[in-house]
């Protein structure tokens, strides 16, 4: 018991809660200038986002409208990511963490979230491009073909004619066939492709 005592003393405490204490006062302005750059640079990306709404002009406004969302919530949430990502890489440095250590950490946070990222950034692609919306009747990497039900953050949810529903991560999406009649005027052959 003794030697707990000693680890828990009440000057290492105060040492403890005195260094706390400075972090805060460095990563409190750090995180301000974080989240007013931030509120600008989401300004910035749906302005520079506003042309491509326009993509979808064939499109009922219910599916204007559901595409928009996604696009921009979409957009949203990569900012967000980015943002928080370089404000705590400049508060550890701040705290005068080891860069190496914070190096490790973020390369091995990049590969165990290397699918899921991939598959967010190519939904985002395939929103940005208009390329498929629930409701669509389309031919994916000309072999499954079927009307769209659902385009998440990760996956498509696609049925085709005998109802079978069939799940396609959005990474491995690469080429997209409109085969409805009503294909909107965006291209002549209906075909969308990662090229």
């Amino acid at each position: 018991m003794g030697s707990l005592s000693s680890v828990l003393s009440t000057s290492m405490l105060i040492g403890y809660l005195q260094s706390a204490a400075r972090g805060l006062v460095l990563a409190i302005p750090v995180a301000l200038l974080f989240e007013v750059g931030g509120w600008l640079a989401r300004g910035w990306l749906l302005k520079r986002l506003a042309p491509t709404y326009s993509r979808d002009a064939g499109r009922e406004p219910a599916g204007r409208a559901r595409r928009r969302r996604q696009l921009r919530d979409y957009t949203m949430a990569f900012a967000r990511i980015a943002q928080n990502a370089a404000a705590l890489l400049v508060i550890f440095a701040l705290w005068r963490f080891d860069p190496v250590a914070i190096a490790l950490v973020a390369v091995t946070l990049a590969v165990i979230a290397r699918g899921p990222l991939a598959d967010a950034v190519a939904t985002w692609s395939l929103l940005v491009d208009d390329a498929l919306a629930p409701g669509d009747v389309v031919c994916l990497n000309q072999g499954l073909s079927g009307t769209v039900a659902e385009c998440g953050p990760r996956r498509i949810k696609l049925v085709d004619d005998s109802g079978r529903a069939w799940w396609i991560r959005c990474s491995e999406v690469g080429i997209v066939q409109h085969l409805s009649a009503e294909k909107r005027s965006a291209g002549a052959d209906g075909v969308a492709g990662d090229g």
